[in-house]
């Protein structure tokens, strides 16, 4: 579970979407922090157009995120798992959007990720 929001970055049932309520659409809200949409959009993966899952979340749920991929990264290397996930490029796009959504933990973060 991320931290708390910061203090002027509350979110509740207001910031939620409406249409995520409703039990036919392609639209989960989380803890009435995210939401996780399959909207219809597609991205070019292989060449191929395949669907795209659209995840909205606040700068400070980004930042918490991006430390969770990149410690899970670091774990798999220690374990040495045969999974082969390197989760750092996707960590380091997290944190640096986080940044530039102006959230202060990422703004002042000593964390790896954050020199990477």
């Amino acid at each position: 579970m991320p931290p708390p929001a910061p203090p002027g970055q509350e979110t509740g049932p207001e910031a939620s979407r409406p249409d995520c309520d409703d039990a036919s659409s392609r639209c989960w809200t989380v803890e009435q922090l995210l939401t996780v949409e399959v909207d219809g959009s597609r991205i070019i993966h292989d060449d191929e157009a395949v669907p795209a899952v659209v995840v909205r979340m606040p700068a400070f749920v980004a930042h918490h995120l991006a430390h969770v991929l990149h410690d899970w990264t670091t774990i798999g290397e220690i374990m040495e798992s045969g999974r082969g996930s390197d989760e750092r490029e996707l960590a380091t796009a997290l944190h640096e959007a986080a940044r530039a959504a102006a959230d202060p933990g990422a703004n002042r973060c000593n964390h790896p990720v954050a020199s990477e």
